[in-house]
């Protein structure tokens, strides 16, 4: 049923953005910058899924069949959104853990658990891609 959709959308987001928020909470904490971009940060953060459900309902017609408009707007967002996941996992997340000084000296079996832990956790997504 349309409610019972609509609660389960709003529990995932409201738990997404609350670890989100955690996360970057930390890392404006890590960061030191001055209190003016910490503000502007979080402000930032808060206004988003604001912003993105106003531009959704803004093109979406309700009852009506997807439009082409819908289709491209859909598309090219969840495009964007999975390029800019991939990069910041790739190159930040990733790149940064399997480089550790830490990880480099641990022994072979503590190794092997993060790489099996990356390659299962890829997989588990993958999974649930499909």
């Amino acid at each position: 049923s349309q409610p019972r959709k609509q609660a389960v959308l709003l529990l995932a987001i409201a738990f997404h953005q609350a670890l989100e928020g955690v996360s970057l909470g930390y890392l404006l904490f890590d960061a030191g910058m001055g209190r003016f971009k910490n503000i502007a940060m979080v402000v930032c953060f808060a206004a988003a899924i604001p912003i993105g459900i106003g531009f959704g309902m803004a093109v979406m017609q309700p009852g009506a069949q997807s439009s082409r408009m819908e289709i491209l707007v859909s598309g090219s967002t969840s495009a964007f959104g999975a390029g800019v996941l991939l990069y910041i996992d790739v190159f930040h997340i990733i790149a940064e853990t399997l480089t550790r000084q830490d990880l480099k000296e641990a022994p072979w079996c503590r190794r092997a658990v993060v790489y099996l832990s990356l390659v299962s956790g890829a997989a588990s997504m993958c999974v649930i891609a499909i």
